[in-house]
């Protein structure tokens, strides 16, 4: 079964699709469309305030592709990635909590956030994936700050380095009560 996945890339209050988020959600639905992929999981936990977030980035983009779009029965949710290397991990182990391959793993995401999770599978992993990169303006410092992390997680391969720990304590907050 061919598996499309979509990492989150930010939410604006309450609950809503950041930009970025949506065009990756845009274009996965565009793929699904095809008829070519059997599941579909999104993946992002919850790591704005609650003023932002209520709920993780994969739940809210569930109910965007559930929302007449996607079976919800193909749909699988990821919750808990803070950043790329629990995209990667909790993608993979959860595909196979749940029996499915990962040998024919698509992801949708910005070209160079490609880079780094084609890294970051294949590394923490071993699972190569396939990319659709889409090119969508960062600005300069966006972009700088991701070719440093595509050095970063060549060097950390298992996501455990002291930058991805801190970077993970950062976006963690309490659920809402």
């Amino acid at each position: 079964m061919r598996v499309l996945v979509v990492p989150s890339s930010g939410m604006v209050p309450v609950d809503q699709l950041g930009p970025d988020t949506l065009m990756r959600c845009e274009k996965a639905l565009e793929l699904w469309r095809t008829g070519q992929f059997g599941c579909l999981v999104v993946t992002g936990g919850r790591c704005h305030p609650s003023y932002v977030e209520t709920r993780s980035a994969a739940e809210s983009m569930q109910v965007w592709f559930d929302f007449g779009r996607v079976p919800l029965s193909c749909i699988l949710v990821e919750p808990e990635a803070k950043d790329t290397f629990g995209n990667a991990i909790s993608t993979v182990a959860g595909l196979q909590h749940w029996g499915i391959d990962t040998d024919n793993i698509t992801v949708v995401s910005h070209w160079l956030h490609c880079v780094r999770l084609r890294i970051t599978f294949r590394l923490a992993c071993r699972v190569r994936v396939k990319t659709v990169p889409l090119y969508y303006p960062i600005g300069w410092k966006g972009a700088f700050a991701e070719v440093a992390m595509i050095c970063y997680h060549v060097l950390d391969r298992k996501g455990n380095g002291w930058i991805a720990r801190r970077n993970r304590a950062k976006r963690t907050f309490s659920k809402p009560s």
